[in-house]
């Protein structure tokens, strides 16, 4: 299950540039590198979507499936993603 909370949605009002952040691994360093990248990037409309930092060999492997039902319907202007994440395997399941 996708880790969020209620100020990682997207603020349909706000006319900032709409983001995701993707983060299949929300360990220690990933979520400080995380955590400072939306704090470094406020011209940005964030948008979360992590999963936890465990299970790391299935993390690896199967991040897209975890995020079968969790994407937003409305695209972003733009898409971080870190190298965790099968973004091959992401966009085939959401074309």
């Amino acid at each position: 299950m996708p880790l969020s909370s209620p100020t990682d949605h997207i603020d349909t009002a706000d006319s900032r540039p709409r983001a995701w952040l993707l983060s299949a691994y929300r360990a220690d360093s990933h979520a400080a590198w995380a955590d400072w990248l939306l704090a470094s990037q406020p011209q940005f409309n964030w948008q979360r979507l992590e999963l936890p930092g465990r299970h790391f060999a299935w993390r690896i492997r199967g991040n897209p499936l975890s995020w079968l039902d969790a994407l937003p319907l409305e695209q972003p202007d733009l898409i971080v993603a870190t190298s965790m994440v099968d973004l091959a395997t992401l966009k085939g399941l959401h074309p």
